[in-house]
């Protein structure tokens, strides 16, 4: 009789090893079998975070805890790719460009973005072309606004844009910081 009252909690704890500490290691073994890096420290469960909580409080300067574990063990240069566990989740860092481009611009379509990216910034873009899935409306989009964007035509638009933006904050000046009127952004 005991054993059936104990049967969901064993079941439970089972769950957790599972898919904290198991998985955990899974998610290590795959990266570092294809050569990505993951910084030493990760644990299961709690990942690279008493790690993170170290080097903050030795820190007397305001950096990001990735960015400071990274220069701690490779003080040259970053890596272009490397897994950084936050807890139990590993999270996959791309910092070369070649790999970026690939992704964002060569390889877009079978590369969507991520929910919290788009609720992070869907108050402040809408519903433009940065947020959409990559699905057919946002080819075509993509299509017809690419053309602007090729790298002759930006830079016969450098001596435009610098001469909008000096007009645009001369008047912002004249306007609201001279006179110590409130700016509001979204109007």
């Amino acid at each position: 009789m005991i054993l059936f009252y104990l049967t969901p909690f064993f079941l439970f704890v089972t769950y957790l090893i599972y898919t904290r500490v198991v998985c955990f290691y899974i998610s290590k073994s795959f990266y570092s079998n294809q050569g990505i890096l993951i910084p030493q420290g990760a644990i299961p469960v709690l990942g690279h975070l008493p790690r993170f909580r170290e080097l903050m409080s030795k820190a007397s300067h305001k950096r990001t805890p990735w960015l400071m574990l990274m220069n701690e063990e490779h003080k040259d240069k970053i890596p272009g790719i490397h897994v950084i566990f936050h807890s139990f989740t590993p999270t996959l860092h791309i910092n070369d460009p070649e790999i970026l481009n690939e992704l964002f611009v060569i390889k877009n379509k079978y590369f969507d973005k991520h929910p919290r990216f788009r609720n992070a910034l869907f108050p402040l873009l809408g519903d433009t072309l940065t947020l959409l899935p990559s699905n057919e409306n946002w080819k075509n989009k993509r299509k017809v606004v690419s053309t602007v964007f090729y790298k002759d035509k930006l830079s016969q638009m450098i001596p435009i844009v610098i001469s909008t933006v000096s007009k645009s904050l001369m008047t912002w000046k004249n306007e609201y910081a001279l006179t110590g009127k409130d700016f509001i952004v979204n109007e």
